[in-house]
């Protein structure tokens, strides 16, 4: 509606009930001893593993990686897909 996409907001014509209700739930991250020992247990996915914990990409983040979105020089990766 803000972009000019919809006359009215289709939302607005549901009944309470039917309305989605979205509550934050608490998230754990692994840390510390958590995330060693599930390091030691990864066996050849470890390093995709420890890449993921430690640049904090999802997975699918990950997977679309080319070697071409890394910039070696400054140590940057560029993320473009999924």
């Amino acid at each position: 509606m803000r972009r000019g996409w919809l006359l009215d907001n289709p939302v607005a014509k549901l009944e309470a009930a039917e309305k989605p209700h979205w509550r934050p739930k608490a998230v754990a991250t692994l840390e510390g001893e958590q995330l060693t020992r599930l390091l030691d247990h990864a066996g050849s996915r470890r390093p995709l593993l420890e890449f993921l914990a430690y640049t904090g990409l999802r997975i699918g983040e990950a997977l679309g990686l080319t070697w071409a979105d890394g910039d070696y020089d400054a140590s940057l990766i560029h993320v473009h897909r999924q």
